[in-house]
């Protein structure tokens, strides 16, 4: 699940206010329901929900509320060789985040697997390089995950 912004969403030249329709990252998405900023909570269970059934959420968050966006597809979730891929770039990830800060990425990892799960590869490094404390370190992770 994404969580952004309406300038975010406009600065990619998507207009989210004023569609019921958007592609994103290549995936068509249907407006869904809105909610409050205090229920905030109540959309992202949801999207977690709608994931588990293997479709994509987007959650478009302004100053008074957040609207859910759901993908018209669902995703290929039999794919074994998808599954192998991420599977084999966590773990390489997993083992240059130990270089990079030590045994507390097996924690930070461990923890964030299910946000990890709904990314995709450029997301997850770019995730996780973001975990680092040193800016250096951070650059350094992302240089030799994307070799």
């Amino acid at each position: 699940m994404n969580i952004l912004t309406p300038n975010q969403m406009e600065s990619m030249g998507i207009s989210p206010d004023r569609s019921s329709k958007i592609i994103f990252q290549g995936k068509e998405f249907i407006r869904g329901s809105s909610f409050s900023i205090k229920n905030k909570n109540i959309g992202i269970d949801f999207c977690h929900t709608e994931e588990k059934k293997g479709y994509h959420c987007l959650l478009i968050e302004d100053s008074n509320s957040v609207t859910v966006w759901k993908s018209t597809i669902v995703k290929d979730q039999n794919s074994s060789s998808a599954k192998v891929e991420r599977n084999e770039l966590i773990n390489r990830c997993r083992r240059e985040l130990i270089n990079c800060i030590g045994p507390m990425a097996e924690l930070i990892i461990d923890e964030l697997s299910d946000e990890l799960d709904n990314m995709s590869p450029e997301q997850i490094v770019q995730f996780l390089a973001e975990q680092i404390p040193d800016p250096k370190l951070a650059v350094n992770f992302r240089h030799s995950m994307t070799k």
